[in-house]
């Protein structure tokens, strides 16, 4: 859960950046907001270590690396192309912010939905197995 709450936060403070008023705080935002974000990269691998089995967590992990290196080369490509599409730059610079905001959003919030730790799973189990025993008797 914790490692999500960054990125839904980011995405938040990126929602911002086109309703402030002044280039020094949208630039603050600006930081602040992928700032946030980037904390996920550092916890992905231990994430991907802790739900992957022994034999496949080479590959695993490998495969994120690729696809976090693709990322990084289209993503210039993409951003390029919607600013020289929209009718100013500023407008497709801001229209790429709404586009990144709802990517930290839904990222975040599948992350804190799908990914339950051990300790939550066990948690989870003694719970189950309380009610069952309560039902039982």
């Amino acid at each position: 859960m914790l490692g999500s709450l960054p990125l839904v936060i980011g995405g938040l403070v990126v929602l911002m950046i086109p309703h402030v008023s002044g280039a020094g705080w949208q630039i603050a935002l600006l930081v602040i907001g992928t700032g946030l974000t980037g904390s996920i990269y550092v916890v992905c691998a231990p994430m991907i270590s802790e739900y992957t089995p022994v034999s496949q967590r080479g590959t695993i992990i490998a495969t994120f690396g690729a696809i976090y290196t693709l990322a990084g080369i289209l993503a210039p490509l993409v951003m390029g192309s919607m600013v020289q599409r929209a009718a100013t730059p500023l407008e497709g610079y801001h229209r790429r912010l709404h586009h990144q905001r709802g990517a930290f959003d839904r990222c975040g919030r599948c992350r804190a939905a799908l990914a339950v730790a051990d300790t939550e799973k066990e948690r989870l189990a003694r719970a189950a197995g309380n009610a069952m025993v309560q039902k039982a008797a």
